[in-house]
């Protein structure tokens, strides 16, 4: 989350309880919305769905994101996002 954007992405099958195909009930896009007019600035399609909140640190004065991504058939990882 930065002072303007909001992070989230559309979760993924390997969260228990989450059943059902891709599109109904997790996807793949990760998306940055403006917080004052809720619309989508920025939207990227990732290997397999998130599964957890995204985070942001600062590295040398530039500001990064950071979500967990995986599935049933996708392994765990990590994939960050420079602002």
């Amino acid at each position: 989350m930065t002072k303007t954007l909001l992070f989230i992405g559309e979760g993924s099958d390997a969260i228990p309880g989450i059943e059902g195909k891709e599109g109904r009930y997790w996807g793949r896009k990760f998306r940055a919305y403006d917080k004052a007019t809720g619309e989508v600035v920025w939207e990227t399609e990732l290997p397999s769905g998130t599964t957890g909140a995204p985070i942001t640190y600062l590295y040398e004065g530039r500001q990064f994101i950071v979500v967990a991504i995986g599935g049933t058939k996708s392994p765990a990882q990590f994939v960050a996002f420079g602002l």
